[in-house]
């Protein structure tokens, strides 16, 4: 019996450690190399209408606005302005080439209050503006075209 009881002891204290652990945003771990945006609920997501609360450079807007004009991102934006009863939109991370690499990297998906979840992940090259794909179920990156095909096989 004393072991019921020290076990319910141990749950409980760990659940209540967990409840007061530092809540980050992605807002609130961006770095110099991290640009957080959030495409408006209402606005023609092609062209680039973004939450902006820093400066974005040329090259960082194009990306925005050609990953903003996919078609499955505007869906998704869609789906997301639905579920928060019209408040939010896609939010796009995007982080600048590493060293040794010309991609960026673009993670689109929700921006939740507890955390940011994921829906593509995009590698953008930095001189063709070319889009690639990484296809988790693969486990590859792959071309815009070949991931469309792959996931036109999935439906």
């Amino acid at each position: 019996m004393k072991l019921i009881y020290i076990s319910a002891g141990a749950i409980l204290l760990s659940m209540a450690a967990c409840d007061h652990a530092d809540k980050k945003s992605p807002e609130n771990v961006s770095s110099s190399d991290t640009i957080i945006t959030q495409v408006k609920k209402d606005s023609n997501v092609a062209h680039g209408e973004y939450y902006v609360d820093t400066t974005y450079s040329e090259k960082e807007t194009k990306i925005m606005d050609k990953i903003s004009a996919l078609t499955e991102v505007k869906k998704s934006n869609a789906y997301i302005d639905s579920f928060s009863q019209h408040t939010h939109g896609i939010a796009l991370m995007i982080f600048k080439p590493e060293k040794g690499s010309k991609d960026y990297y673009v993670q689109a998906g929700y921006s939740g209050p507890e955390r940011f979840e994921t829906y593509y992940n995009f590698y953008v090259d930095s001189s063709t503006l070319a889009i690639r794909v990484d296809d988790a179920i693969e486990g590859d990156i792959v071309s815009l075209t070949e991931w469309r095909k792959r996931e036109a096989k999935r439906k």
